[in-house]
């Protein structure tokens, strides 16, 4: 009798042709093991297959992989020994049968589309306590990771303080969510995905993104999208300001020195008269001092306690100066106030 021949490749496998296979590599199931370990709703999300066909499709990978079966009176008479560790909450304990089984790896997973990886230089919005923030990823992980587990790959830590991202569901809506925890992995290739907004992503294949299509709106895999696609973007995220640190004026003063200040030395140049004489009164009034004004050169020098109050941006340059992270915890009218300082220091209308 002919021994049945050898599956080496994903087009093996019974109805998965060129095409499926492409598509399932492109969403990151490019081995038997991770079909085999996968469920047909996933292969049918990802590839556009049936789940009948995705079942068969399984279930030869297993075949495959000769992952082997044990008769019920095995699994009986081992699960005699299995033990329940708890999970420190006697709800969850008793919602689960009296906790966490032994003997076995149980995985919590939330639905799809619940994962994300995104290039570690992604800004993040994020808020600890009421505190709104804007910093990249990798530098959101490294400030509050603690110890750090090995997960599919990468390493999972929970953070060290409690995080709030701005997350978008599957109406659209976008909802404030805690962070239960964070991740980092190295990967082979990063997607650029470019939208005519202007906006630039970069993630991996596998990260979801809300898309709109005849069918409405539906989760997609970014490794699955085509030019012309329709993504979900919030058009503002409307972020409940803590108690404001700065005021308008102090907003407007940051946002001409954005515009318009160096550090050395450190000083903010304008040739306007109606600004400079605002700047003039707005620093005689919040640091109590005289400016020092070169009126030939539209000159204004700033003191050491400006300088404290710049913190960070008062040693930045034009290619290092940033948002203060004041203005993104202010109120709207802080924020209308620094674009303001910012368009007369920079603005221009023709």
């Amino acid at each position: 009798m002919a021994k049945d021949k050898k599956m080496n490749d994903l087009e093996d496998l019974p109805g998965v042709g060129p095409t499926t296979a492409e598509k399932l590599k492109a969403s990151g199931y490019d081995s038997f093991e991770k079909i085999a370990t996968s469920s047909p709703h996933e292969l049918e999300e990802v590839a556009g297959i049936a789940v009948e066909t995705a079942k068969k499709v399984i279930a030869a990978a297993r075949d495959a992989l000769e992952m082997g079966y044990e008769s019920a009176d095995q699994i009986l008479e081992r699960r005699k020994s299995i033990g329940r560790i708890t999970t420190g909450s006697k709800e969850l304990d008793a919602l689960i049968g009296g906790g966490v089984e032994t003997q076995a790896i149980t995985e919590a997973f939330g639905k799809y589309s619940s994962g994300k990886c995104v290039a570690g230089d992604t800004p993040i919005l994020f808020m600890n306590n009421s505190t709104p923030h804007l910093e990249t990823l990798e530098t959101v992980y490294e400030r509050y990771k603690t110890t750090e587990i090995p997960k599919d790959g990468g390493f999972a830590t929970i953070p060290n303080h409690e995080l709030r991202v701005f997350a978008i569901n599957s109406n659209g809506d976008i909802k404030n969510e805690k962070v239960t925890a964070l991740y980092r992995e190295k990967v082979s290739s990063i997607l650029e995905i470019n939208t005519r907004r202007g906006t630039g992503l970069r993630l991996t294949k596998q990260h979801p993104l809300l898309t709109l299509s005849s069918e409405g709106l539906q989760w997609k895999s970014a490794g699955m999208l085509s030019p012309g696609d329709y993504i979900a973007a919030p058009g503002r995220i409307h972020v409940e300001p803590a108690e404001s640190r700065i005021t308008p004026d102090d907003a407007y003063f940051l946002g001409l020195f954005v515009a318009e200040g160096t550090r050395n030395p450190l000083s903010i140049t304008n040739y306007d008269e109606r600004i400079n004489g605002r700047l003039h009164s707005y620093l005689r009034k919040r640091f109590s001092f005289e400016p020092t004004f070169n009126k030939e050169k539209g000159l204004t020098l700033l003191r050491k306690e400006v300088e404290e109050f710049l913190g960070p941006l008062a040693h930045s340059d034009s290619s290092t100066k940033f948002v203060p992270e004041q203005v993104f915890a202010g109120s709207d009218e802080v924020v209308r106030a620094f674009l303001s300082g910012y368009f007369d220091g920079d603005g221009f209308a023709s």
